[in-house]
């Protein structure tokens, strides 16, 4: 019995070292192509694109590069939202990165979702610090010990776990596909038939208070460290952009920055030509660029 107990203390004393390892050190992997590690170790930016997919899709990272002056880089996890892109940014700093300018993911739709991690590489990029800020966020509105328990493994234990175990054959593939966070895929665009056929988003959870305290938060920040921020928003398809769900949102974001004095920076653009969307929200290729083109002669 007593050997037993020395194994099982012995096993659970390694597996505690094995999760600081992995929670603590990934972060010093050779960069997959995109990412905060890179980032920061460019050391200072001129401009930074903070956001979701729809900056990831939307954004075109080489003509970003060709049209602004200094280095330009693209921080974009797939569901991304204020509570995490603020975090994001103090970590970014708080690592030495000075950025001179901000453009946040103008994205409506994610000051109406609850907040939750929906792209786990996030936690690639950063240390056991910083995973358990986002834990103790997401777990304050775990009203079970269950839930926060599922949360905590899901966040410690699990996460990336196939990535980390492939790591070299992944940063190929990945460096294959981006650069400086950009995607260099060229997704081909859609047809009036199939973007009409596509459900809409409706009103998901409705506005999130802290969503809207996290956007003040990052205000306040970047303002504190000289960071010239800007919110940004990418073409959306025709059809959503009539829908009412989608107006009701779009306002209500729109009045959470003009608390701030911001007014979200937009271009013309033909939010009609289906061969310029993937789906309702995010651009295709052609798209992609031709937005980048006339946001950069905007800038």
């Amino acid at each position: 019995m007593k050997r037993f107990i020395v194994v099982l203390f012995s096993v659970v004393i390694a597996v505690a070292i094995l999760l600081v390892i992995k929670n603590e050190c990934t972060r010093f992997l050779p960069s997959p192509g995109f990412g905060m590690n890179e980032i920061v170790q460019a050391g200072e930016v001129e401009q930074l694109f903070m956001g979701s997919s729809t900056f990831k899709r939307g954004l075109d990272i080489e003509v970003l590069e060709q049209n602004l002056p200094g280095k330009t880089y693209i921080l974009a996890y797939n569901g991304n939202q204020p509570v995490m892109m603020v975090q994001e940014l103090e970590y970014l700093v708080k690592s030495g990165l000075r950025i001179k300018k901000l453009y946040i993911d103008y994205y409506p739709y994610t000051i109406a979702a609850e907040p939750k991690v929906s792209d786990t590489r996030l936690f690639l990029d950063t240390d056991l610090n910083f995973k358990r800020s986002i834990w103790r966020e997401l777990s304050s509105a775990e009203t079970s010990l269950t839930g926060r328990i599922s949360l905590f493994f899901e966040l410690f234990v699990t996460a990336n776990n196939d990535q980390i175990l492939w790591w070299p054959v992944y940063r190929v593939l990945n460096r294959s596909k981006n650069r400086h966070g950009g995607s260099l895929q060229k997704l081909p665009g859609s047809t009036p038939e199939k973007l009409d056929s596509l459900p809409m988003l409706g009103t998901r959870d409705g506005v999130q208070k802290r969503q809207i305290d996290a956007i003040a938060r990052m205000i306040s920040f970047a303002k504190a460290n000289q960071i010239d921020i800007h919110f940004i928003e990418t073409p959306k398809y025709e059809r959503l952009l009539n829908d009412d769900d989608y107006k009701k949102i779009y306002k209500d974001a729109e009045d959470i920055l003009s608390v701030h004095k911001i007014k979200p920076m937009t271009v013309q653009f033909d939010h009609a030509e289906a061969s310029y969307f993937k789906d309702l929200v995010h651009l295709s290729g052609k798209g992609a660029e031709i937005y980048t083109r006339l946001l950069c002669e905007q800038m």
